[in-house]
């Protein structure tokens, strides 16, 4: 994992997304074949097992899908270190790993901006290795073939991507996914 200011490499992200906090489309952009909705049991995160799951599943759908970007919610005290950040490490220290604190450059969308890091698809595990079991709220290989987000505020993970992962993810039971469209609402009545 190695945190990166190169923000451009959301632009095609931020240019497609539909008006903040309306619709699937405001979370995924609207450039995919198919969608899936992931439901989780704790708000702004995919829990460990369908993490794992989809870490199996996404590879088998990108040409290479090993190098990747990941976008972290930069509200996160953890990123701001002490004073703000109380949680420990799982080695007890309450200081972060300096590797944790990322540059200062952030993607910048409607209503909340990222943090940005890049590294192998097995990255997404390493906030949630370190104890904060947070999974990245967007992430995307370099080909664009698919993106998942993550929205902080929702027990629902949404992505886009190819017919054949929807497909895959519909069908795998320890992912929990169902089947969506950009239109589709987003929060607690959806």
């Amino acid at each position: 994992m190695q945190w990166s200011e190169d923000v451009a490499a959301a632009r095609w992200i931020v240019e497609r997304l539909h008006p903040f906090a309306q619709d699937v489309g405001s979370l995924v952009p609207e450039a995919f074949a198919a969608y899936a909705r992931i439901r989780h049991p704790d708000a702004g995160t995919l829990d460990r097992p369908q993490l794992d799951a989809l870490l199996e599943v996404l590879p088998r759908h990108a040409p290479e899908p090993g190098s990747c970007w990941f976008a972290i919610w930069d509200g996160y005290a953890w990123l701001h270190g002490p004073p703000a950040m109380t949680a420990l490490t799982r080695d007890g220290s309450a200081d972060p790993p300096a590797w944790l604190t990322p540059p200062p450059a952030r993607i910048q969308m409607p209503s909340r901006s990222f943090a940005l890091y890049r590294g192998g698809l097995d990255a997404a595990r390493a906030l949630w290795d370190l104890s904060w079991e947070q999974s990245p709220n967007l992430w995307w290989p370099d080909d664009h073939s698919w993106c998942v987000a993550t929205e902080i505020d929702l027990t629902s993970t949404y992505l886009g991507g190819p017919a054949a992962l929807v497909r895959e993810l519909l069908d795998d039971r320890r992912i929990n996914a169902q089947p969506a469209r950009p239109g589709d609402p987003i929060g607690a009545g959806a």
